[in-house]
């Protein structure tokens, strides 16, 4: 979570490992300074507790007047609960704990923290919808969208276990 008075850093993305298991990767951003961790849970949350997110699923290019193309960031904030905890054995390469939320997960919101709305404990991070694009050689293109009305996400034990076998210290609340 941010915590400086300039609502926007740059920084150069080192240092990062990806998990052979799960689609979770750590990154190191080198001088980036007043970033403070979220806690992540030692356990599911309950479906009865209120979770939070904050993605930026309709972030868009943008036209700089010096002829540049930026980013718009248009951040979106969610709130509801958790609809059920299950282990998922499909898209994923394994048996992975997962969770679906009452709201969707966009595509650009992969990677967004699920956090428990009374102290921002981390119960999971955000997996995508899935769009499939199939480009022809005759240059048409078809575009098929799945965006169901809830989400989903990994557990807060998938992000422990990879932050444990890459050896990364992190606070964990119950």
């Amino acid at each position: 979570m941010y915590k400086g008075k300039d609502p926007v850093q740059a920084a150069e993305i080192g240092n990062y490992k990806m998990s052979d298991k799960y689609d979770v990767a750590v990154v190191g951003l080198a001088g980036v300074t007043e970033v403070v961790s979220l806690p992540i849970l030692r356990s599911n949350i309950s479906s009865i507790e209120d979770i939070l997110t904050f993605e930026y699923s309709s972030t868009a290019p943008k036209a700089i007047p010096d002829g540049r193309v930026g980013a718009h960031f248009s951040p979106f904030t969610h709130k509801g609960n958790v609809l059920r905890h299950y282990t998922s054995d499909y898209p994923e390469k394994v048996s992975t704990p997962v969770m679906d939320t009452s709201f969707p997960a966009l595509q650009g919101a992969s990677g967004a923290p699920v956090m428990r709305a009374t102290d921002f404990g981390v119960a999971g991070m955000l997996l995508p919808a899935q769009v499939v694009r199939i480009e022809q050689e005759d240059k048409t293109t078809e575009e098929i969208r799945y965006f169901l009305p809830t989400g989903r996400a990994l557990s807060s034990e998938v992000l422990r276990t990879v932050l444990d076998s890459f050896g990364i210290e992190y606070e964990s609340i119950t």
